[in-house]
This record gives C-alpha cells, sequence and structure tokens, in this order.
C-alpha cells in the first residue's frame, strides 16, 4: 500500500510532464505499483501468491530508471559538446577580432608614422620658406646694386669712346676698352642669372602667392629646372615637349616639391649623360605630365615600393626615401595619380594625372 501511494502520484506527475523521460518513468512506476498491488492483494488472499513478481516488478523499475538517467546523461553530453563547440567558435571569433583589432592598430600606427613624418617635412618646408624669404631679401639689393653699377659701367666706356676722337688713342685703348666690355657683360650676365635664381626662388616657396591658386603647370616646371640648373647642366639634356593645356587651381608650393623631386631622381639615375623628356597633354577631365628619362631604370620587383617612406637604394641615412613617398601624398593630396613605368639599362618613366576640377582640401 505504502509503495502504491508513493507511485501513484509520481506517476501523475510524470504523465502531466508529457517528455520521453517522464513517460518512461511512468512505466516504471506503473510496473511497481502493480508489483506492490499483487502483494497487498495475494495478503488479503484474493489472488494465489506468484513467487518473485514484486522482485521482478523493482527490477523493471530500476531498468527504467537506469534508462532515464542514461538518457539524461547522454542529452547532458550532446549538450556539453555543443556548447564546447560553440566555446570554440567563440574564441576563435574572439581571436580573429583581437587580430583584426590588431591590424587596425598596426595600421594606425603607421599612418600614424606617416603623419609624423609629413609633420616633420611641413615643418622643415616651413623652415625652408622662412630661409628662402632671408635669401631672397638680402640678395635682391646686392643684386640689383650690381646690375646697376654694370649698366653704368657700359654706358660710362660708351661715352669715353665717343670722347676719344683720335684714331690713335682710339686704337690705342681699343684693347682695355674690349675687355672692359666683356668683364661688364659678364658682370650683367651673372647679376641676371642671380636675379632669376632668387625670383625662382620666391616662386618655388610661392612667398609672394596665395597658396591655393590657379596656375599654369609650365611655370611651375620652369621653376623648377631653374633651380637644378647647376644639377642638370654637365650631363643631362632636357626636351620640353609642352602641349596646350589649361589652367588649373592647386597648391604651386607642393606641385613644386613634386617635380623636384622627380626630376632630381631622374639625374640621379644618369650616370654619365642622358636625356629627361617633359611632356604635357590634357584632356577633358586631367591634365597629365610625363616626366622620362634614360637612366638605369627600376627593377620590376622594386617599382611597387618606391613609393614606401624609407624606401630607397643608395643607403641608409637621414631624409633618405623620402623624395618619392612625398610626391606620391602630394599627388593624392590633389586627388590625381601617378604611375610608374621602368625598365633597367633603359630608362624610366612617371606619369601624373591632375583633375581640372580642384577643391580646397
Amino acid at each position: 500500500m505504502l509503495g502504491i501511494f508513493i507511485a501513484l502520484p509520481t506517476s501523475i506527475i510524470a504523465a502531466h510532464k508529457g517528455n520521453v523521460e517522464a513517460k518512461m518513468l511512468q512505466v516504471g512506476l506503473v510496473i511497481l505499483m502493480l508489483s506492490g498491488m499483487h502483494d497487498m492483494l495475494m495478503a488479503f488472499g484474493v489472488i494465489p501468491f506468484w513467487r518473485g513478481l514484486f522482485s521482478w516488478g523493482v527490477f523493471g523499475f530500476i531498468f527504467f530508471v537506469g534508462y532515464v538517467l542514461e538518457h539524461r546523461f547522454a542529452q547532458t553530453r550532446r549538450e556539453l559538446e555543443e556548447y564546447s563547440l560553440t566555446l570554440e567558435q567563440k574564441v576563435e571569433d574572439r581571436t580573429q577580432e583581437l587580430s583584426q583589432k590588431n591590424i587596425a592598430l598596426e595600421q594606425s600606427y603607421e599612418k600614424l608614422r606617416e603623419t609624423q613624418t609629413q609633420l616633420v617635412i611641413q615643418s622643415k618646408m616651413a623652415s625652408l620658406g622662412d630661409l628662402v624669404a632671408g635669401v631672397a631679401h638680402e640678395m635682391n639689393n646686392p643684386v640689383g646694386v650690381i646690375h646697376s653699377a654694370a649698366d653704368t659701367a657700359n654706358r660710362g666706356v660708351s661715352k669715353i669712346r665717343d670722347l676719344l676722337k683720335d684714331a690713335q688713342e682710339a686704337a690705342r685703348l681699343q684693347q682695355p676698352f674690349n675687355l672692359v666690355e666683356k668683364n661688364h657683360r659678364l658682370i650683367t650676365e651673372a647679376s641676371e642669372r642671380i636675379a632669376e635664381t632668387v625670383r625662382s626662388l620666391r616662386i618655388f616657396a610661392t612667398l609672394d602667392e596665395a597658396l591655393f591658386q590657379q596656375v599654369n603647370i609650365h611655370d611651375n616646371i620652369d621653376t623648377t629646372l631653374s633651380l637644378l640648373y647647376h644639377e642638370l647642366r654637365d650631363k643631362v639634356t632636357v626636351i620640353k615637349e609642352y602641349g596646350d593645356i589649361p589652367l588649373i587651381r592647386c597648391y604651386p608650393n607642393e606641385l613644386n616639391q613634386a617635380f623636384m623631386n622627380l626630376l632630381v631622381n631622374a639625374a640621379q639615375a644618369i650616370e654619365e649623360k642622358g636625356t629627361i623628356t617633359i611632356t604635357t597633354y590634357a584632356d577633358d577631365t586631367k591634365v597629365c605630365v610625363r616626366i622620362s628619362d634614360t637612366g638605369r631604370g627600376i627593377p620590376m620587383e622594386n617599382i611597387p615600393r618606391i613609393y614606401d617612406p624609407g624606401f630607397t637604394t643608395r643607403g641608409s641615412g637621414v631624409g633618405k626615401g623620402l623624395g618619392l613617398s612625398i610626391v606620391y601624398n602630394i599627388i593624392q593630396k590633389h586627388r590625381g595619380e601617378i604611375q610608374t613605368n621602368s625598365e633597367v639599362g633603359k630608362g624610366t618613366e612617371v606619369v601624373i594625372s591632375l583633375p581640372l576640377e580642384q577643391t580646397l582640401q
């Protein structure tokens, strides 16, 4: 009777749950309850005694309880395996996320270094601008005096010639007069050359002009060539093939810097004597400048790296490997493009494309 009272409510609760484990437990409890009812009825003499029936009922109950436990254990194991797989996936996702963050941090660090390099360069360019302003100011007056004095001396010699009417005296002074005139011409040419250099320096640094303005690219190139005269004159023949191009709005001083870096690189690539050809042309959307040289060329594997900060083939040192990186950043700032083609032993060609429509950046 005690078994019946225990098994009956437990069986009802198990049946109410309705899952597999509850139903199996219900079957086991029913078997145990029936075996208990057999013993109770047998004690009252209602039914005959069946030896071992209660033991078999207990065995059946234990069997079904064992099945329920095994089913619960298997389910728990599957849940644990699923959780393990989920945990591994979460660990992998987290690792990938951390890896992406590390890559982003490295890129930010590289960008920070590049920005720092650009700030240093801009600081140096600002100092160079101040220096150029001072040099130009200090040189303008002496150069003007030299030029004026040479012109006055030339006019004085001419007047002395006019005053010497005696043919014999004139013939005797002819050689000294020629020497003086020749020296005056040299002084005049030298002073004009210095004045041109000062003017080119002022234009190069845009000391007298607005920072962002409309310019003719040809003027920028000519100014840069004037400043590089001393480096180009002994070994490089410059061929200018200027096309009909419109004015563009830009930062003239920065484009001057880009042209200078490219021309210096082209000159340094020419080991003995060679040619640098500068070609300009335009279409409806852009102005193009092509600078080609007959230098030693660039190996194919190095071309993708030549615009990286610090990359150089001329040894290490302060400021080495920044020239083409500066060029790249200047062209990017103008929303332009730069392409490089080269062949070892034949030379290098760099094409700069600048859009006609520029906005202040």
